[in-house]
């Protein structure tokens, strides 16, 4: 993990996003290093699995924003988009998406 973390240094994101489950190390464990390392770092998160849990635990570990993979790509970029923009996450009425 410790590479991720040189690369976010190194190349200065606007925004970062993560998949909870790397194949190297725990996008959980990267969430929490990278906001440790600049707080005003967007941190978005995205999974597949376990999505309710899967966000409690994420946004216990400081990522600002998170769109399930469930959800669509749509969503996904409609939160990209939100935070990069305002900082916050879309509202569901207001993301131009239609959830079911």
């Amino acid at each position: 993990m410790p590479h991720h973390r040189r690369g976010v240094r190194a190349r200065q994101p606007d925004l970062v996003l993560t998949d909870i489950h790397l194949k190297s190390s725990s996008g959980l464990d990267l969430i929490k290093a990278l906001h440790a390392q600049s707080p005003a770092l967007p941190l978005v998160a995205t999974t597949m699995f376990n999505v309710r849990r899967t966000e409690r635990l994420a946004r216990a570990a400081d990522a600002s924003g998170f769109a399930s993979k469930q959800d669509g790509t749509e969503k996904l970029v409609a939160t990209v988009h939100e935070m990069l923009r305002t900082g916050k996450e879309p509202d569901e009425s207001s993301s131009g998406v239609n959830t079911p």
